[in-house]
Parts: structure tokens; sequence; C-alpha cells
């Protein structure tokens, strides 16, 4: 298995934070008429998310994630295929979760 850099594996987790991450999670926020408008409010909902799964997995031991539809499956298969930059960073963590 090839050994990926701090860095590397740095760069893979900002990409997928920034361009699939984050805008997925305040598109649904904002679904439910919670608006993120300034960086600020971003920054604090972001941290009351991870705060809340914290908590999650200290009651449970573990979250219980919401199934995607198949349609959002393919639908973010093609986005990773068509697009270079998320294609290699979703390589690079999925190398980070099986080491």
């Amino acid at each position: 298995m090839l050994k990926i850099s701090e860095r590397h594996k740095a760069a893979a987790v900002k990409v997928l934070t920034e361009r699939v991450y984050n805008p997925v999670f305040f598109r649904k926020l904002a679904s439910y008429g919670i608006p993120a408008n300034t960086g600020e409010e971003k920054a604090q909902l972001l941290k009351l998310a991870s705060e809340l799964r914290q908590q999650l997995n200290q009651i449970y031991g573990r979250t219980f994630e919401e199934q995607p539809e198949a349609d959002v499956i393919t639908a973010a298969q093609n986005f990773v295929k068509d697009t270079p930059s998320i294609k290699a960073a979703a390589l690079v963590y999925k190398q980070m979760l099986n080491s």
C-alpha cells in the first residue's frame, strides 16, 4: 500500500469538507429553515453539529447515519467520477480509513 503524507491527507480532508460535506450540510439545514448567511454562523453550526455528534457517540457508542437513497448515491458517484480533485481526495480518504 502506498504511504500517503500527512500533508496529502490534510489536503484531501480539506477538499472533501469544503466541496462536498459543507455544501450538503448547509443545503440540508436551509431546507429545514435554518440559514447560515455568514462565515461566523456557518462556523457555529458546524461546531454545534460536531458537539452533538460527539454526545451521540458517548451516549450510544456509535452514531446512526441516515442512508441515502439510490439516486443520491448514483449522483454522488457521477460527481466523484466527473470531478478529478474530488475523486483523488476520496481515494486518499478511503485509504486513510483502511489504514
